[in-house]
């Protein structure tokens, strides 16, 4: 039994009609469109033309109607430089420069407006890539158009992307090739190219405007891993220690260092936050004190020791060692880890004063963790070493 009832004779017909109607409705609008556009193309192609006429006025006052028609006279604009008419050609040319200014600056606006990566991507297709790296908030949109704008400054030299992994191109072959960074490293010499131009050191201003893009999601959930590498590699590697220096303190403000900031201290190498870890290490029942202790003794210097020194001492337990075979724990002091560390300064071997190497490892050095079996050989280790140094 079919489901389907035929419509009575005189309601197909009023079916039947609206639907002619509706199709030639639209196919109206259609040829509409397609009038309006052939009208468009032909009123460019008069006032491309009227480039090379012989009149100064008219020719002036055809550039002034192209640029009037807009991003939609880009196509044949770009084929008229190519014109046997060195008048025509040269100032196609300039016109071809102004038109695609004002697309990227219409397609800019759109997609930092943009609430959503979809439609973003439709005006800048690299974005959806760019944004794994550095985040989606608007300050790394923000990043990402600042890039396209200074490499847009700078004429790029066509290049297949078979040799390269770009992040792609602005729009397509009517606008010149301009490559994005593709990875976190390239990023940051990007955000730090123009600091370092002219500029030996980078001004107070300068850094807050950085320290801001520093805190962009992508590179602040990878720190410092992510930064370390990008240190490391990067051209720029002191004014980006100098700006991490400059977020870090911005960052903590009045309070202690955090885990991860001392660990973005210890790796980088950064001087100038010992005081910062004294007060860490200085903190009992923090469970920071064994991290800042490795961070003074990397980024301390001479000076490593003498503050390490004032904690040999320490009978604060902050590790506790499991010994299953002897059922018993060896409890590290922050005193044997102090201990530890200006031995390892010190290129002393760590036997020489009876430390017993355990299981765990070390926060930042993945080194075992050496203590003392009990109070008195610690008291004693530590008044040999001290005998020593009189």
């Amino acid at each position: 039994m079919s489901l389907l009832v035929p419509l009575p004779v005189s309601n197909r017909f009023v079916f039947v009609a609206g639907f002619l109607t509706l199709a030639v409705v639209a196919n109206f609008i259609s040829v509409g469109r397609l009038g309006a556009q052939e009208r468009s193309s032909d009123q460019t192609a008069k006032w491309i033309a009227g480039l090379g006429a012989k009149d100064y006025l008219t020719r002036m006052k055809s550039e002034e109607e192209i640029l009037g028609i807009g991003c939609s006279a880009i196509e044949a604009v770009t084929k008229a430089t190519q014109s046997p008419d060195i008048e025509v050609s040269i100032r196609a040319g300039r016109l071809l420069t102004q038109l695609l200014a004002q697309d990227f600056d219409r397609r800019k606006e759109k997609f930092l407006a943009a609430k959503y990566t979809v439609s973003a991507t439709s005006d800048f297709p690299q974005w959806r890539s760019f944004s794994k790296l550095a985040g989606s908030s608007l300050a790394s949109k923000k990043l990402f158009v600042a890039i396209i704008e200074h490499r847009r400054q700078k004429p790029q030299r066509r290049r297949s992307t078979e040799s390269s992994e770009y992040l792609g191109y602005l729009s397509d072959d009517l606008e010149p090739y301009t490559p994005l960074p593709s990875t976190v490293v390239e990023i940051a010499d990007e955000l730090f190219y123009q600091l370092a131009i002219d500029r030996p050191k980078i001004s107070s201003v300068d850094q807050g405007v950085i320290v801001e893009q520093l805190s962009l999601s992508g590179f602040e959930a990878n720190l410092p891993k992510t930064m370390v590498k990008s240190v490391v590699e990067s051209q720029y590697a002191d004014e980006i220690g100098e700006l991490i220096s400059a977020w870090i303190v911005q960052k903590k403000g009045d309070q202690l260092l955090t885990h991860n900031q001392i660990e973005i201290i210890y790796r980088f190498g950064l001087t100038g936050f010992m005081s910062d870890l004294v007060d860490v290490l200085g903190a009992e029942n923090s469970k920071r004190r064994i991290p800042a202790a490795e961070a003074i003794a990397k980024v301390g210097g001479s000076d490593a020791v003498k503050v390490l020194a004032g904690f040999v001492s320490g009978d604060e337990v902050v590790v506790m060692h499991a010994q299953p075979d002897l059922k018993v724990s060896l409890p590290i002091t922050i005193g044997d880890v102090a201990f530890q560390l200006i031995l390892q300064i010190q290129k002393t071997p760590l036997k020489d004063f009876g430390l017993l190497s355990t299981a765990g490892t070390m926060v930042f050095t993945e080194s075992p963790i050496f203590g003392f079996a009990d109070r008195n050989s610690a008291s004693a280790a530590i008044g040999r070493w001290q005998s020593s140094r009189r």
